[in-house]
C-alpha cells in the first residue's frame, strides 16, 4: 500500500476543489469551442465561490452562531448546486469525450459533496467512513 499527501480533507474544502476544477475545465473547453457561452468570466465564478466556502469554514469551525453556522452553509451549497447545473449543462454540448468523462466526474463529486454536506451540517447525521471520499486528486487514498 502507498502513501498519499494529502491535506485534511473537509467535505467543504473537496466541494470546492471539485467546483474549481469543473470550472477550470470548462475555461480550457471555451478556448477551443467559441459557441459555449457563460464562463468568461471563471476567475469570478471561482473568487466568489471561494469567498462561500471561506465563511462556510470559518463558520463552521469557529462560529458560535448555529444558526449563522447553517445559514453560511446554505449560501456555500445554493451557490455549488447553481454551478454544478450549468457544468452538467455543458458537458452534455461538449463534443469532447476527454472533457465529457472529466466533468461527470467533478459533477459527480459535487453532488456527492453537497449531499453530504448537507446531511452533516443541516441535518445533523453522522457520515459513515465507507461513504467519503479523502482525496478527489487521489481517490484511492483511505484514512489511517
Amino acid at each position: 500500500m502507498a502513501e498519499t499527501n494529502i491535506h485534511f480533507p473537509t467535505d467543504l474544502n473537496l466541494l470546492y476543489d471539485s467546483l474549481c476544477k469543473g470550472i477550470k475545465t470548462i475555461a480550457h473547453l471555451c478556448k477551443q469551442d467559441k459557441t459555449i457561452k457563460g464562463w468568461r468570466k471563471h476567475k469570478s465564478i471561482i473568487s466568489d465561490i471561494k469567498s462561500l466556502f471561506k465563511v462556510a469554514s470559518h463558520k463552521v469551525f469557529k462560529g458560535k452562531n448555529e444558526a449563522e453556522k447553517k445559514q453560511s452553509v446554505r449560501n456555500y451549497l445554493h451557490r455549488a448546486s447553481v454551478i454544478n447545473k450549468n457544468l452538467i449543462a455543458v458537458k452534455s454540448i461538449t463534443g469532447s469525450i476527454l472533457t465529457a468523462v472529466a466533468l461527470q466526474q467533478y459533477t459527480g463529486y459535487i453532488t456527492k459533496f453537497i449531499n453530504q454536506i448537507e446531511r452533516r451540517l443541516l441535518k445533523g447525521e453522522v457520515i459513515e467512513p465507507d461513504e467519503k471520499i479523502f482525496s478527489i486528486f487521489e481517490p484511492h487514498t483511505e484514512w489511517m
